[in-house]
Parts: C-alpha cells; structure tokens; sequence
C-alpha cells in the first residue's frame, strides 16, 4: 500500500485519494504543492523585479518553502528559467556600468550557488564575466599581451591570439576556414591551419560590428566584407575597435595640416553606418543599432582619454541619425 511521502497517509485500493508514482504523493499533497510552487514562484519575481536578491528575500523565500512543506530543490527546480534570468540580469547590469568589479563577480557567484543553477550554466556565466572584465580593461587601455605563434615585426605586439573560423558572408558554411586569428597592434592576421592565409592593417578596415559568436569586418582596399566565428567575441570585439581607433589616431598625426582632405572618408549611407544591407528587416536593424549603442554610448567611454570621448560622442550621432533616417524610411514606404 503506498503511502504519501508528505502527509504520511496510506493510499489504499478503496482511498478516496490518488496516489502519483512520480511525486509519491497523494493527491491532496500534490495539489498543495502545486499551489506553494506557484506562490514561491510569484514571491521569487516580486524580490528579482531590481535585479537584487537580498538575503532578507531570501529568508523569506526559504521561510515560505518550510511552511508550505515544500522541499526547497523542488521550488529551486520549479523557478529554474526565473532564477537563470536574475542572473543574467544580473550579468547585464555589471556590463551596463563598463566596469567588473570583485564584489559584482562574488554576488554573481553567491546567486549561482543559492539558486543551484545547473553547472553548464554557471560555467558560461563565470567566461561572460571573464569576457567582461577584459572587455573593462581593454575600453580603459590596459590591453592583454601574449606569445604568438608566428615571427612578427621589429616592435611588434601581439595581444591575441585565438581559434577563429574564416568566411565570406556569401560563402557556404562548408567554405569556412578553420586557424588561427592574431591581433597586434599593427594588423590582423588570419593563419588557417590548411592553405595560405592573409593579413591586413588596422588602418585598412572601414568598420567592424558583432552579432552572437562572429565579427564582421569591412576592409577599404581591396574593397571586402568578411566575418571571424570566435568562441568570447566580446573582449575580441573590444580589442579590434581599440586597435583599429589607435592605429587610425596614430595615421592621422603623420598627415600634415596642409592637407586636410586626406583625413576625409566618403560618405557612408545610413545602412553603413550601422553596418547592415540595404534591403536588411527592420528587426536586424534594430539588432544592429542596439550593438552599436552599446560600443559608442558616452557612458561607456567615461573613463578614457578625451579623443575617445569625443569619438564615441560623434559615433552616437551619426549612429542615431542613422538608424531615424531608416525607420522613417520605412514608415513611409
């Protein structure tokens, strides 16, 4: 005769209750509980709304578990997506602020482990981290140096070197090329592991944009787009824009004032600017325009020299100018 693992109460042949082999409670238990789930549940999304969980919430949380007779990995388990989303809202906020400090990576880690989120969850949220203090350290200079694979130039310096497949955006996904991707802070450099590779100076690429796990690039001469699959796209990401901004301030103090028409670039269309197709949907437009936002907000360039400033102010600009012209475009179409 089975009895209910949370009352106690045998479940007979002739009880006027049911019995679940899965739960191993009965009936009245399981719809007890169904009921606290959904209650710790609203409770839990009620202390998340600002993205904090305080240990006061969190008493209560385990207080409401203990007198509803609720096993508190089974409320753990049943907010499962709901606790995930805190602590990547959590992610979120250390990255809105453009800086990573220890006590933000300890709370992170105290959540994690208080909401016993799976252990391939916890694992890609500590590398987001990893990936956002390095992207922090980048944006205010301090940039990451490393022992190359190849031979590089009298003074040269390389600061990455990582797995990367190669493509053209037109291509096959079977066309990819699988090597080696190195950032010096003179060029780029591609070496697949079969066939030859290429390399390309910072001051040659026009513009760069990242969407989930590739970098797009767009290189002046010889006229190409072409885009890297990386595995932590974002400090790369960082890296490529500091690179390429440094290169381009270095260039511009070699030009003589005499010549102020070699510093002017033609003019690019909205949809460049944001680095998109002409004919791309309003929805990747709109992806576009929040990366962009992101890389180039003032916020994010507050504590860099004043050229990078001003920089990421004119960017912004151009950025929002953009991106009205397009949606305005479209309304009226």
């Amino acid at each position: 005769m089975p009895i209910c693992s949370r009352c106690g109460t045998k479940v007979g042949l002739f009880s006027s209750r049911s019995f679940s082999d899965v739960s191993q409670r009965c009936g009245v238990c399981d719809a007890q509980v169904a009921q606290a789930l959904k209650d710790f549940r609203s409770a839990f999304k009620r202390f998340a709304q600002d993205g904090v969980l305080t240990d006061q919430e969190w008493h209560s949380l385990t207080s409401l578990a203990l007198q509803r007779n609720v096993h508190l990995s089974e409320a753990l388990a049943y907010i499962a997506l709901d606790a995930k989303a805190l602590v990547q809202r959590a992610v979120e906020m250390t990255y809105d602020d453009g800086v990573v400090t220890l006590d933000e990576e300890k709370y992170i880690d105290y959540l994690m482990g208080l909401l016993r989120v799976p252990s391939e969850f916890a694992k890609a949220t500590r590398t987001e981290i990893s990936d956002l203090r390095q992207w922090s350290d980048i944006n205010k200079g301090r940039l990451p140096q490393t022992n190359p694979s190849i031979e590089l130039n009298p003074g040269e310096i390389c600061h990455c070197e990582a797995k990367a497949s190669f493509a053209r955006p037109a291509t096959k996904p079977t066309q990819q090329r699988d090597g080696r991707m190195i950032l010096t802070n003179e060029r780029l450099l591609f070496d697949p592991y079969y066939g030859s590779g290429f390399e390309v100076r910072w001051t040659s690429i026009d513009s760069i944009w990242a969407y989930e796990d590739r970098i797009y690039i767009e290189i002046l001469s010889p006229r190409a787009n072409a885009f890297f699959a990386v595995e932590r796209p974002r400090a790369i990401e960082a890296l490529f824009r500091y690179l390429m901004e440094a290169s381009r301030a270095e260039s511009n103090e070699k030009i003589p004032l005499a010549e102020p028409h070699a510093l002017r670039e033609p003019a690019k269309t909205a949809h460049q600017i944001l680095g998109i197709s002409a004919n791309a949907t309003r929805e990747e437009t709109t992806i576009a325009y929040k990366q962009m936002v992101k890389l180039y907000h003032p916020d994010k360039v507050s504590s860099l020299a004043t050229e990078f400033k001003v920089l990421a102010e004119t960017r912004m600009k151009e950025i929002n100018n953009a991106y009205e012209s397009i949606m305005n475009l479209d309304k009226n179409l």
